[in-house]
């Protein structure tokens, strides 16, 4: 049975103090998650997205996110009860005034912080009655960053999934995206909605730095994935640089800020090496003809810094468990 004593309000006020500071830096700062959030969230985000069952690996990021909640609700609870056991008397029975038992304490932790009343017990005296209504109000903070976080959170996941299926419409490789620069006409219409999809990602990678958690989603369907329509525009920006003649390439002044949106979405992901890159290049091949591609083109895309941000795209693709075969298939 637990001895109630000052010291188990001291480790209770910390582990509140902890959950509190960690909440406040997820939810409220916008300068990523909290350190017990962080890990929380990498384990079961990635976990998530390893699963074969659609339903699980789509949803990474709600999983994520609710057991960052569940972990916050748990410590809250635990350590709102253990600052109530720092006496025997703290709290009592509201009818025989009989001091609360352990799980008693528990109970009216609970109450407590759930803002619903203090059910059939009470604090007693005036110190433990000031640590009640803390409990009430650390609470409801805790319950509305939760849901104003959530909606955050909700919100720029179908963002990226509408990124993902405007980049899905202009076609199904990035190759299709350089068939248009070919003509005049259609190379100024596509080069419109690329400055477009440049701003929208800009945005998405300051939410990305905002909302941690968003890194963990996934959509099976691979025409409309987020992830595979990143990698295209970042593959048809360094495409049009180093295989198309400079007549029927993209300008910079669209490419440049387009990789540029890239590279901030892609994160500080670890290369997989140049075999990945390579791979890429290989499948690539094919389309040599159609693209007028200049010469030695192939040897270009194998030199620095252009094999470079291509391993950059690996990463990306192998973090959210894709590869350049969902970059180049048809269809």
């Amino acid at each position: 049975m637990l001895e109630f004593h000052y010291f188990w309000t001291v480790i209770g006020g910390l582990v509140v103090l902890a959950l509190t500071v960690d909440a406040v830096v997820t939810t409220l700062l916008l300068s990523g998650a909290g350190f017990l959030s962080k890990y929380l969230t990498r384990f079961i985000g990635r976990f998530c997205m390893s699963r074969e069952r659609e339903f699980i690996s789509k949803n990474a990021s709600v999983f994520a996110l609710l057991a960052t909640f569940v972990l916050w609700s748990l410590l809250l609870l635990a350590g709102w009860a253990l600052i109530f056991c720092g006496s025997s008397e703290a709290v009592i029975e509201s009818e025989n005034k009989d001091p609360a038992d352990l799980l008693s304490r528990i109970y009216f932790a609970g109450f407590t912080i759930t803002t619903l009343g203090t059910g059939n017990y009470i604090p007693n005296g005036p110190l433990w009655q000031l640590l009640s209504v803390a409990a009430a109000a650390n609470g409801f903070f805790i319950v509305t960053i939760c849901v104003t976080y959530t909606f955050s959170v909700l919100t720029a996941l179908n963002e990226r999934r509408s990124i993902g299926v405007a980049i899905g419409h202009l076609g199904h490789t990035p190759v299709d995206l350089l068939k248009y620069a070919l003509d005049a006409e259609s190379r100024q219409l596509i080069s419109n909605q690329l400055q477009d999809l440049t701003l929208r990602l800009q945005l998405a990678s300051v939410k990305t730095d905002a909302y941690p958690v968003i890194e963990y989603t996934h959509v099976p369907d691979r025409q409309h994935s987020f992830a595979i329509g990143v990698a295209k525009l970042g593959e048809a920006c360094l495409l049009s640089e180093q295989l198309m003649p400079s007549a029927q390439s993209f300008p910079k002044v669209i490419t440049d800020p387009l990789w540029k949106a890239v590279y901030l979405i892609t994160g500080e992901t670890n290369s997989n090496g140049e075999e990945s890159a390579d791979y890429s290049a290989q499948l690539l091949m094919p389309y040599f003809d159609q693209l007028n591609a200049q010469m030695n083109c192939e040897e270009k895309l194998k030199m620095p810094p252009t094999s470079e941000k291509r391993d950059r795209l690996s990463a990306w693709l192998a973090w959210h468990h894709r590869d350049w075969n969902d970059v180049y298939r048809e269809g």
